[in-house]
């Protein structure tokens, strides 16, 4: 049941039958709740749980559904976007400074422990491993990126866009 009470309602006002009785004026409220959604990672999480949210809404016309749904995709878009757009400056930025173009801005994650890479600038690197979060410098040599680590050090090999070690292949996400 989607009206007032204190329910788990995403959106302001939490009276969706008061939605489905003046789409134009409840389109109003959720566009501008989504407007205020900064553009960041924060506000592209909060884009999802709103989209998923009218996405899953029950006992309302699917005309009127669609139109929540329109307006929330479209938010969300936005903010992927830009979120994507500030990634690659960094990248490009990072890559100008000297950073390997193969590896800077990227992510490697290994699908099945979790466990993942983060190439930060030309030679930070974030290491996520078996509940282990920790920071290191890395350096590539031909094939082989080796990465000093606060336990040691760790050699990976690149192949396409995958690294290869300890048993495991870290595979690039953009």
């Amino acid at each position: 049941c989607f009206h007032s009470g204190g329910s788990a309602d995403p959106w302001p006002l939490d009276d969706w039958y008061g939605a489905e009785a003046n789409v134009d004026a409840w389109l109003e409220v959720v566009g501008r709740e989504l407007a205020a959604l900064p553009e960041d990672q924060s506000g592209l999480e909060t884009a999802e749980e709103r989209l998923a949210f009218a996405r899953n809404l029950a006992g309302i016309e699917d005309s009127v559904r669609q139109a929540y749904v329109s307006t929330a995709e479209e938010r969300h878009d936005a903010i992927a976007s830009a979120l994507k757009e500030a990634r690659e400056e960094r990248r490009r930025e990072a890559i100008a400074a000297g950073g390997d173009p193969d590896l800077v801005g990227y992510s490697f994650v290994e699908p099945n422990t979790g466990s993942s890479l983060e190439f930060r600038d030309k030679d930070l690197v974030i290491l996520n491993m078996m509940g282990f979060r920790g920071a290191g410098s890395y350096q590539r040599s031909l094939d082989d990126v080796i990465i000093e680590a606060p336990h040691g050090s760790l050699v990976f090999t690149l192949k396409d866009e995958t690294l290869i070690g300890l048993g495991l292949e870290f595979k690039r996400k953009d």
